[in-house]
């Protein structure tokens, strides 16, 4: 019995993860298009207005969720009543953190000595409103396991916000095409989770039933915030010592690096956070699971990053224009720390989904006493220095993350490294590949043709060496997708 559900689980797991993979790899392809657009569009300093006008005003956005929609997965049991004052409670949350963006604005320009700001976060404070709205539907959908809807709600509110970027970028409106495509996004996929959902509240509220989901959910948002003080660390200390020009190349050069980890992560994440909470008895399966999570993380992230680490000198210039030189050396260096970054993703979603929300503290609280100070100490280096706190630092905290994470849920490193092993000597093999290319073709043809012949070709030798390796798998997931798994 315990087999046969594990084996609906597993389905249940690869169709979900197939349909936000289709969803979210279309819309992820759109949105690379457009921030290469918007940006040639768009100045650095641009880039730098929006990071100084997020740096507090991201942390209200993670304050509102409060870890609620976590709690309503994890659940063993839910009832409605529960459900709809989770509902009423996070809109207060929201509402409280909307209009705190008035103050907030301008201690932003006060700390970060950037008056334009002021209006910048105003205005912003308008998406809690609407990111409260969608906690209930968007988790009842992912606590059903609904991962197709989910991710068409995703992608139809990215893809209207791309249309607006791109509109109020090419009307000249500067750092408001960022802010504007924020607000749209928040709406449509709001609106968007509320109709596939096909939930509304009802009209009642009772503290006591949304304080049993904050006592899960506070430890989580703690950690968060801990997450928050050191991801931000790095714009804080930057934001005060540089130009905003300046500050935009380091803002653009991570939030590019970053790209593999903040999409496709949250993907399997979101998949799997569901799947970890139902197993959460069982230590054996949430191993395995995490082992083909940690696969699947491995085959997709590694060779973008490492893909962008040995193309960035072409890619920048190419893609974005010569004023986006400066950051080159840094996106690269970005691009390597998100290797590690990346397979340790998901270590901060099975800790809570087995029932432990406050190990994550733990490990935030190491992070964020040594990433704002290795921040600190590089900054007036300069721009090239400020990447070696995520590269050096951040690397050997996720390690450790990682082997703790191991050794908790009782899986041995040797079957960890067996899992990740095709990824890494894939990316191996095509990363020599790149280079052997660019030392050959370096005089018989411009950047540009380099950069697409390198990437195409540089593909195809990695899906050849995935399959040489990953052939079983790959068929079996194929056959899984296709509702034939046995």
């Amino acid at each position: 019995m315990a087999e046969d559900k594990n084996q609906g689980l597993n389905y249940g797991i690869v169709k979900g993860v197939s349909w936000m993979a289709l969803f979210t790899y279309t819309t992820q392809a759109l949105s690379w298009v457009v921030t290469i657009f918007v940006a040639r569009v768009l100045s650095p300093r641009d880039y730098g207005l929006m990071g100084l006008a997020t740096i507090f005003i991201g942390y209200a956005d993670m304050l509102a969720d409060l870890g609620l929609g976590q709690a309503i997965i994890q659940k063993k049991e839910i009832i409605k009543e529960e459900i709809s004052s989770v509902f009423w409670f996070s809109m207060g949350i929201g509402i409280i953190i909307a209009l705190g963006c008035l103050p907030l604005s301008f201690l932003t320009a006060y700390v970060m000595h950037e008056p334009k700001v002021i209006p910048i976060v105003q205005v912003i404070g308008f998406v809690f409103l609407f990111s409260s709205m969608r906690i209930v539907p968007s988790s009842l959908l992912k606590r059903k396991l609904d991962f197709k809807n989910a991710a068409i709600c995703e992608s139809i509110g990215t893809v209207f916000s791309l249309v607006v970027v791109i509109t109020a970028a090419l009307l000249g409106a500067g750092v408001w095409a960022l802010v504007f495509s924020q607000i749209s996004r928040a709406i449509v996929s709001a609106m968007a989770y509320f109709f596939m959902s096909r939930w509304l509240p009802q009209f009642t509220f009772n503290f006591a039933n949304a304080k049993a989901f904050l006592n899960f959910g506070i430890p989580l948002t703690l950690g968060r915030t801990l997450s928050y003080i050191q991801a931000k660390s790095g714009t804080f200390f930057a934001g005060r010592a540089w130009m905003s020009a300046t500050l935009g190349l380091y803002s653009l050069a991570k939030e590019l690096a970053q790209i593999p980890t903040d999409r496709i992560t949250p993907l399997i994440n979101n998949v799997c956070f569901p799947a970890f909470s139902k197993l959460q008895d069982d230590i054996k399966g949430i191993g395995l699971l995490y082992l083909r999570a940690s696969k699947i993380t491995s085959l997709l992230v590694v060779p973008i990053c490492l893909g962008g680490a040995c193309l960035g000198d072409l890619l920048i210039p190419v893609m974005l224009g010569a004023k986006w030189e400066p950051m080159i050396f840094i996106f690269q260096l970005f691009c390597i720390s998100e290797i590690a970054n990346g397979l340790n993703a998901i270590n901060g979603f099975i800790h809570p989904a087995a029932g432990y929300p406050k190990r994550n503290l733990f490990y935030q609280a190491i992070c964020v006493l040594a990433m704002p100070i290795s921040f600190a100490l590089v900054v007036p280096y300069g721009l090239n220095a400020i990447a070696y706190p995520a590269l050096v630092t951040g690397t050997v905290l996720s390690l450790g993350w990682i082997f703790y994470t191991l050794y908790t849920f009782k899986i041995r490193i040797a079957d960890y490294a067996g899992h990740l092993k095709s990824a890494i000597i894939s990316c191996a093999v095509m990363a020599l590949w790149i280079l052997l290319f660019r030392l050959v073709s370096a005089d018989h043809f411009t950047k540009l043709q380099i950069l697409i012949i390198a990437t195409v070709t540089a593909s195809m030798v990695y899906g050849a060496c995935v399959w040489f390796f990953e052939r079983e798998f790959i068929l079996k997931v194929m056959s899984m997708v296709r509702g034939r798994a046995e």
